[in-house]
C-alpha cells in the first residue's frame, strides 16, 4: 500500500506538471500565434506581442512555470517617472467599478494591473484607509503600516505606521494602495510577524509589484486555482522572487479574482471568476512619453540620455 500511496503522489505530480505546461503553451501561442509580429526599427528597439520598445519605456513580458504555478513575469523600464501613473476605475472615486483592460485602454496605457483593495458596496479603493491618488487626498486618516506609497521621483515604500495625508505629501507621495502584505522591504524578505497579520502560508492567485530602482520595476501576476492545476504562490514564494531579481520593495496588491495584467490592450493571466474578469476600485498603469493624451504631457529635452536597446544594455 505504502507503494501505491507514493506512486499516485507522483502521478499526481506528473500531471499537474503537465497542466501546468499545457496552460503555459496555450498562453504563449494565444498571445504570439504562428507569427508572433517581431519588429525591429533602425534604432534596434524589438516589438512584438510580449515587448514594448521605444526610447522612453521597455516592457517585456515573460509566461514562466514551476511545478505548481504558472505565472507572468513583467520588467518595465521607465525614462521618466511621470510614465507611472494610477487611476480611479471609471474615473470617480467610488462606483462606477470597471475592469482593468478597460481602464488601462481607457488611458492609452502600455501595460496596467489592479491595484488596491476596494468596497463592492462603495467602490471606493482602500475603503476605510489613508487615501492619495494623483497628488489628491481623498481620505486622510492614520497610516496602518500597510499603506502603498508612490513618490514624485518613482520610488516606492510602505508609510510607516501613524502618518497622515499631510505627512506623505510633504515627503512627495502621488499614490497610496492598501492591501498588502509588504513583500521585500531593503532588499530583504519582509517578515509578517514584524508588521501586521499577514501570516498565511497558503498558495493563491497574487498580484505584486516591486522596484529595484526608481524607474525599474517588476510586475508579477499568478494563475491560481484554475481548471489547468495552478495553485499561485504563497507570500514567500514572491518575496523569494523579487529579491532574485534585485528588488529593493516589493508589495502585493489585491489578489483572487481581481489579479488582471493587461498588455497591450490584452488580458494575459487567467481570471478565477467565473463570469471572467473582474471589474476593480483602481490601476497602475504605465505610459510612453510622447504617446497619447497622458504621454505627451511628458516633457523629454532632446540632450537628456534615452533608454538604449535591449541588445545594449542589462534589459536582459
Amino acid at each position: 500500500m505504502k507503494s501505491l500511496k507514493c506512486s499516485r503522489k507522483h502521478s499526481y505530480g506528473f500531471l499537474l506538471m503537465i497542466a501546468v505546461l499545457i496552460t503555459l503553451f496555450c498562453r504563449n501561442t494565444a498571445c504570439a500565434g504562428e507569427d508572433s509580429g517581431i519588429t525591429t526599427d533602425e534604432n534596434g528597439y524589438t516589438n512584438d506581442d510580449l515587448h514594448y520598445e521605444t526610447d522612453t519605456l521597455k516592457i517585456a513580458v515573460e509566461a514562466k512555470h514551476t511545478d505548481y504555478t504558472v505565472y507572468w513575469l513583467c520588467h518595465v523600464e521607465t525614462f521618466n517617472p511621470q510614465q507611472l501613473r494610477s487611476a480611479f476605475c471609471g474615473g470617480t472615486y467610488g462606483l462606477p467599478l470597471r475592469k482593468t483592460s478597460e481602464e488601462v485602454t481607457a488611458h492609452n496605457g502600455i501595460l496596467g494591473i489592479n491595484g488596491s483593495g476596494f468596497s463592492y458596496e462603495t467602490g471606493q479603493p482602500s475603503n476605510g484607509k489613508l487615501l492619495i491618488k494623483n497628488g489628491e487626498v481623498y481620505n486622510n486618516v492614520p497610516s496602518n503600516m500597510n499603506i502603498m506609497c508612490i513618490t514624485q521621483d518613482g520610488s516606492m515604500y510602505t508609510a510607516a505606521g501613524g502618518l497622515m495625508a499631510e505627512d506623505l505629501i510633504a515627503r512627495t507621495v502621488q499614490h497610496t494602495f492598501c492591501f498588502g502584505p509588504t513583500l521585500v522591504m531593503n532588499g530583504e524578505a519582509f517578515e509578517p510577524e514584524k508588521g501586521g497579520d499577514f501570516r498565511e502560508v497558503y498558495r493563491k492567485q497574487r498580484m505584486a509589484i516591486g522596484m529595484v530602482n526608481p524607474g525599474d520595476y517588476y510586475i508579477l501576476a499568478t494563475n491560481g486555482r484554475d481548471k489547468y492545476g495552478s495553485q499561485g504562490m504563497s507570500y514567500t514564494e514572491m518575496a523569494q522572487i523579487f529579491i532574485d531579481l534585485g528588488c529593493t520593495y516589493a508589495y502585493n496588491l489585491d489578489g483572487g479574482g481581481s489579479v488582471s495584467l493587461v498588455f497591450k490592450g490584452r488580458l494575459l493571466n487567467h481570471p478565477t471568476d467565473a463570469k471572467g474578469e473582474r471589474a476593480v476600485g483602481d490601476i497602475i498603469y504605465f505610459v510612453d512619453a510622447g504617446d497619447g493624451a497622458e504621454g505627451d504631457e511628458i516633457i523629454v529635452h532632446e540632450d537628456e540620455g534615452m533608454l538604449s536597446p535591449s541588445s545594449e544594455s542589462v534589459w536582459n
